[in-house]
C-alpha cells in the first residue's frame, strides 16, 4: 500500500511540474467562427473643431484596385509616392472571419473613411479599403507570397500570449519602395495598463485586469525631392483577458492587415473618446475611470461573458482562478497522498 501512494504522489507531482514548465498548445477561440466581426471606430463629436482630423499615408501599389480607382477619378495617383488621407470624419476598421478550412481562416479587413481629402485637397464624401487575406491557424501568422507577415491585431490567444521578440509586423517589405525601416515586434507584455480602472469603449464597459501587447520603435523613413516620411512607428494594442479581443489601441501604429490595404502610416485618434476622457477628469473620476483615445471597440457579434454583479462584458480573472483552482486540487491531491503513505507507515 505504501509502494502504491508513493507512485501516486510521483504521479501528481510530475504533473504539476509539467503543468508549470510545458507552454499551452494554442487553440482557436470559442467566438473564432465564420460570420464572428469585430468592429473599431475613431469618432468625431458633433461641432468638432476643424483643426480634428486623422491622417493617414498609403501606398499607391499597395491599395486594393476600386480604392486606387476612386482616389484616381479626383486626383492624378504618382504610382511612386505615398499619398495622404486627410479625414475628417468618422473611421470605422472592421475585421470579419468569412471562410474557414482546417489550417487557414481568411480575413476580410475593412477601412471605412468619411470626409475624405486626397493629398489635402481632393474631396471624397467616403472611401473604402478592403482586401481578404489569409490567416495561418498553425503559426497564427498571416501570409502573403510564401512570406509570413505578422500576427492578428485584432486578437491574442490569453493562454499562449507572444514573446518577447515575435513578429508582430514584417515591415521590411516596404524596402522594396525604397523605405528605410525594419520588423515591428513584441517588446513588452503587461497585465498593469489601467490595472484599477474601468475601460469605456464605444461597444460598452470592461474591468481589468487587461492585457496589454507593445511593440519596439523603428524608424520609417523615405524621401525623394522635397517629400518624404520621416517617422518613427511602434504599436500598443490592449486585450480583453477572457477572450483575447482588442479593446483598445493606446497606439496602434501598422499592424499586418493595415499593411496589406496599402496603410504605411498614419494617425488614429478618437476626438470623441478624448473628450469623454476630459469629462472623467473634469468630474474627479480618472483615478477609476478610463476612455482611450485609439481606435476603440465599436460593434462586434461576439458574446462576451457575463458577471454576476454587473452583467458587463468581463469576467476578469476567469483564467487566473481556473489556474489556481488547478493547482490547488493538485495540492491537496498531493496532501492526501501524503497522510495515506503517514496512515500506511
Amino acid at each position: 500500500m505504501e509502494k502504491e501512494m508513493r507512485k501516486t504522489a510521483a504521479i501528481v507531482l510530475t504533473l504539476l511540474t509539467l503543468s508549470m514548465t510545458m507552454p499551452p498548445a494554442y487553440s482557436l477561440p470559442y467566438w473564432f467562427k465564420e460570420g464572428t466581426y469585430v468592429k473599431y471606430a475613431l469618432l468625431m463629436p458633433e461641432n468638432h473643431d476643424e483643426r480634428e482630423w486623422n491622417a493617414f499615408q498609403v501606398w499607391p501599389e499597395l491599395l486594393p484596385k476600386d480604392a486606387y480607382e476612386s482616389m484616381s477619378a479626383v486626383e492624378e495617383i504618382d504610382t511612386d509616392s505615398f499619398i495622404t488621407l486627410v479625414v475628417k470624419g468618422d473611421v470605422f476598421l472592421t475585421f470579419e472571419i468569412v471562410d474557414m478550412s482546417n489550417d487557414t481562416a481568411s480575413i476580410r479587413v475593412t477601412l471605412e473613411m468619411n470626409k475624405v481629402l486626397v493629398n489635402f485637397h481632393k474631396p471624397l464624401n467616403r472611401l473604402v479599403l478592403s482586401r481578404t487575406i489569409h490567416l495561418n491557424l498553425t503559426d497564427m501568422m498571416y501570409h502573403q507570397n510564401g512570406m509570413a507577415l505578422g500576427t492578428p491585431a485584432f486578437f491574442v490567444d490569453p493562454a499562449k500570449l507572444p514573446d518577447k521578440g515575435t513578429l508582430l509586423v514584417r515591415l521590411s517589405t516596404l524596402r522594396r519602395f525604397n523605405f528605410t525601416t525594419s520588423d515591428l515586434k513584441v517588446n513588452n507584455l503587461s497585465f498593469t495598463w489601467m490595472d484599477k480602472k474601468i475601460l469605456h469603449t464605444h461597444y460598452g464597459d470592461f474591468n481589468p485586469p487587461y492585457i496589454l501587447v507593445g511593440s519596439n520603435e523603428v524608424p520609417l523613413i523615405w524621401s525623394r525631392g522635397e517629400g518624404g516620411i520621416w517617422v518613427s512607428v511602434a504599436s500598443s494594442r490592449v486585450y480583453d483577458s477572457d477572450t483575447g479581443v482588442m479593446l483598445t489601441t493606446p497606439l496602434m501604429g501598422l499592424s499586418p492587415e493595415l499593411l496589406t490595404i496599402g496603410i504605411i502610416n498614419g494617425d488614429s485618434y478618437d476626438y470623441l473618446a478624448c473628450r469623454r476622457m476630459k469629462e472623467l477628469f473634469n468630474e474627479g473620476k480618472a483615478d477609476r475611470e478610463w476612455w482611450e483615445p485609439g481606435f476603440n471597440l465599436y460593434d462586434t457579434n461576439i458574446e462576451f461573458p457575463e458577471t454576476s454583479s454587473t452583467a458587463a462584458p468581463r469576467t476578469g480573472m476567469r483564467y487566473f482562478f481556473l489556474l489556481s483552482l488547478t493547482f490547488l486540487i493538485i495540492t491537496q491531491t498531493i496532501q492526501r497522498a501524503k497522510l495515506l503513505l503517514q496512515n500506511n507507515r
